[in-house]
């Protein structure tokens, strides 16, 4: 039993409960096929579905951008900054602000 094939049958499992256990991980493992996996096995598996379920982080924050601009469309008016830094060859993501159109109404309002 491989981690990459115990990884698709654990995906359910982790997205009904991202926190999973190791122990019982392994348990589910040994009642269901009769089979002892070793933690590390059990790490790997989880791991890989997580990220699976999850998406990688590396994959969202490219998304950024993606979600400003849709914000920014669906509420005119509104105010979207992204805070990357340049680091090498890449860009980080350092931090997003938002600013609706009715929350900077209301508080001008006040």
């Amino acid at each position: 039993m491989t981690s990459k094939w115990l990884n698709q049958r654990l995906e359910k499992s982790i997205r009904d409960n991202p926190e999973i256990k190791l122990t019982n991980i392994r348990n589910k493992v040994g009642r269901q096929w009769n089979v002892g996996i070793s933690r590390a096995t059990a790490h790997r598996a989880k791991t890989i579905a997580y990220k699976n379920v999850e998406g990688s982080y590396r994959e969202q924050y490219k998304l950024v951008y993606d979600y400003a601009h849709e914000l920014l469309k669906s509420n005119p008016g509104s105010t979207m900054k992204v805070s990357v830094e340049d680091n090498e060859d890449k860009k980080i993501f350092r931090r997003l602000y938002v600013c609706l159109k009715a929350c900077k109404d209301n508080f001008v309002s006040c």
